[in-house]
């Protein structure tokens, strides 16, 4: 049994609940924190567990082996100094307005200590992105273009989540990471384009192309709003300061249009559950469309992950270094 605590037991841990009784390793709440103390007392009742008043009371707490972080106000550099003290490492769900360099110092300070800390990078882990996977083994072939099409909102903490979140999504399908990067500023959008190495020496490099729009603004507006964005100012999704509450881009379902280029064929993934593809050589190019609503959601294979690296198991996991490698990445062509 892996005890944990819970912060945050609003939408996100509508969410996450069904997929901690799913787990192959049994997972027990010990306690459990909401800044709406009254529906951390429902939770804990229904569970037969405690409700505490505070976060460093969770984190504090020596029947907890673990933290998850599920509640967007307390996502924050403060928050996440709390629990990285306590020495427990944490799944965090949220987003992080935060800089560049507060994921590579706090990165630093937790690999010297051994304390994971684990960013939700959920689109890696898609039921779509899996399949791909398995077609480029399978049918596809290796990867050499995706094509990701954004529209970024006015919050900050959003543009970042989107813009890192898709990066990180692209390095993670090539295997490999970036060697150059531009920004194209066109009337009505920008279009970063990130060059990973050929699979073989003297080969033409692979492409994730990320094209962003955004409804209320033009191409110069768009690029303030990434500078903004990638400087970790704090906000909420309404762009006032941050408070304890729930990030309303954390209950969003839709994805980016995505188009992956292969050495055989081509996928579009339309959604978390749903991806069309075809082969070149199809004589028809008939389309093969499945839906994946029946595998395992991304928030079982994240805490799963979680988990097994917990008790010790050598797997790869996300880390904070993830993220500031993509925010670096951007910096370099603003």
């Amino acid at each position: 049994m892996i005890n944990v605590g819970v912060i945050g037991v609003g939408p996100e841990w509508e969410k996450y609940r069904p997929a901690l009784k799913s787990l192959r390793r049994p997972v027990g709440v010990k306690a459990v924190y909401d800044s709406v103390h009254a529906r951390a007392e429902q939770v804990a009742a229904a569970l037969s567990t405690d409700a505490v008043t505070g976060l460093g009371q969770l984190a504090s707490r020596h029947d907890i082996r673990a933290v998850l972080l599920l509640e967007s106000g307390w996502a924050t550099t403060p928050g996440i100094e709390i629990l990285a003290r306590s020495g427990k490492p944490v799944f965090i769900r949220p987003w992080l307005a935060a800089p560049a360099s507060f994921f590579e110092d706090t990165f630093e300070r937790a690999s010297q200590a051994g304390l994971m800390l684990m960013p939700a990078m959920w689109r890696r882990f898609m039921p779509s992105t899996m399949r791909l996977q398995e077609l480029f083994a399978t049918e596809l072939g290796l990867p050499q273009r995706v094509t990701i099409q954004q529209k970024l909102p006015d919050s900050a903490r959003e543009v970042s989540e989107k813009l890192v979140g898709w990066l990180d999504f692209a390095r993670n399908l090539f295997r490999a990471y970036p060697q150059s990067a531009r920004l194209d500023v066109e009337e009505n959008s920008l279009r970063l384009t990130v060059e990973y190495p050929g699979r073989a020496e003297g080969s033409d490099p692979r492409l994730a192309v990320l094209t962003m729009t955004a409804e209320d603004c033009e191409a110069v507006q768009l690029r303030a709003r990434l500078e903004h964005a990638i400087q970790g100012r704090p906000e909420n999704a309404n762009g006032s300061p941050l408070g304890n509450g729930h990030d309303k881009a954390d209950e969003k379902t839709e994805i980016a249009q995505v188009v992956c280029e292969c050495q055989v064929g081509r996928a579009t993934l339309h959604s978390r559950t749903r991806l069309t593809w075809h082969l070149d050589e199809s004589p028809d190019t008939t389309f093969t469309d499945e839906e994946l609503r029946a595998e395992r959601d991304e928030q079982q294979v994240m805490l799963d992950l979680f988990c097994r690296r917990l008790v010790g198991g050598l797997i790869p996991v996300a880390d904070f270094s993830d993220i500031s490698r993509a925010l670096r990445l951007v910096e370099s062509v603003l």
